[in-house]
């Protein structure tokens, strides 16, 4: 579900950061009661994870899409398949997945491959389709990389009255990847970077796009 706030509408792509986001509205007191998407309610069935907490755009009635502010977040690539990979194996510490099983089998490069090989036209890319098709859907896509001034940035752009300093001030939760000991296994070769980037060619073009709007919002 989309999380609104008194101007403005945030929507939560997972593994990036939104969480977080999520936190630090709550605890500025700046969210209200989450929007259901529209299938539950027409079907009237109960909010359930994850749907409800990733509601993609078309979920949405497009009147309340197009009353309010919008924004949401993306990461580099390469990063959401760290966050995704260390999310996993703290998962299995815990309980069995059999799709965690299956990919995470190997290590980390092993599971990159693995998900490029099954997802030809690119997973993360087609997680991104999902929510911002094009630059025009959101009023604002910041990026997970800068996710706390990113957010003033949003709030700010909104109308949304709120402090900053209390934002810069809300701990991380969730950070999977960087609360791991991970960080030297996530690595990959030039090579598997390269079909990477070929495979994922939407997000990435997404990502530099994101950049670039973020540079001219934010001087």
């Amino acid at each position: 579900m989309p999380v609104p706030l008194s101007q403005s509408l945030f929507f939560h792509i997972p593994k990036t950061g939104g969480g977080w986001v999520r936190h630090a509205l709550l605890q500025e007191g700046l969210s209200q009661a989450e929007v259901r998407c529209m299938t539950h309610v027409l079907e009237n069935v109960q909010p359930k994870y994850p749907c409800c907490i990733h509601t993609p755009t078309y979920y949405v009635t497009e009147a309340i899409f197009n009353s309010v502010f919008t924004f949401t977040f993306i990461r580099h690539p390469l990063s959401w398949y760290k966050s995704r990979y260390a999310f996993g194996i703290k998962r299995m510490q815990s309980q069995k997945n059999a799709i965690d099983l299956e990919y995470l089998e190997g290590g980390f490069e092993s599971f990159v491959s693995k998900i490029i090989n099954k997802h030809k036209d690119g997973y993360v890319s087609k997680l991104y389709r999902l929510y911002c098709d094009t630059l025009n859907v959101f009023d604002f896509i910041g990026r997970q990389e800068n996710l706390t001034e990113d957010l003033i940035t949003a709030l700010t752009l909104a109308g949304e009255e709120f402090c900053a300093e209390n934002i810069r001030a809300t701990a991380r939760v969730n950070a999977s990847y960087f609360d791991s000991n991970l960080k030297d296994e996530c690595q990959i070769s030039s090579d598997l970077e390269k079909r990477l980037m070929k495979n994922e060619k939407y997000a990435f073009e997404l990502y530099d796009s994101v950049e670039a709007q973020r540079s001219l919002v934010t001087t």
